[in-house]
């Protein structure tokens, strides 16, 4: 009897929560020449399942990044839990080159997001040795217009025909 009676309630609200990496950095790359995968662990350091619809790569360069590896899109992580999305880089340009993966779940907050960077270089050029020694070598001489004599440096004269006209069925050009 005595009313109004009260009961006291006690609870703890859970929810999921999501841990990242602060950024995947894979510096130089060659252009066109993929670099070795990096891996993003996706943590659900909340006290409830965390529940990942997608994760997609976004930016102004998505075309340099590529995702080799997926086991969180679809995923329901425990708490505590963890997936991996591994990222390559290959520069299509040279310059700093930027994208990010963004993680789309239950979790407030959602979709975050990890930034990707890289940049592209070409590769040095370097002509090996640098140089060729040659040594020490004759030098020789040729006279415009004359015969075997003059291309040797050793005439002084026209032959009788000069290269420009001489043919093999021509006469005194030394055929036979």
């Amino acid at each position: 009897v005595g009313s109004p009676h009260s009961v006291a309630l006690s609870g703890t609200g859970i929810q999921p929560a999501v841990s990242l990496p602060a950024n995947l950095a894979f510096g130089d790359q060659l252009v066109g020449s993929p670099s070795a995968a990096q891996t993003v662990t996706v943590t659900n350091s909340g006290t409830a399942d965390l529940t990942i619809s997608s994760a997609d790569l976004t930016g102004p360069n998505v075309g340099d990044f590529d995702k080799s590896a997926d086991t969180c899109t679809g995923a329901t992580v425990a708490p505590n839990g963890t997936c991996i999305v591994s990222v390559t880089f290959t520069p299509l340009a040279t310059g700093a080159r930027t994208a990010s993966l963004a993680i789309s779940s239950d979790a407030p907050g959602s979709p975050h997001s990890v930034p990707l960077d890289g940049t592209g270089i070409e590769p040095a050029v370097t002509p090996l040795p640098a140089s060729l020694p040659f040594g020490d070598q004759p030098a020789k001489a040729y006279v415009r217009g004359g015969g075997e004599d003059e291309r040797a440096g050793r005439g002084a004269g026209r032959s009788p025909a000069s290269p420009r006209s001489c043919s093999r069925w021509s006469r005194g050009c030394g055929h036979t």
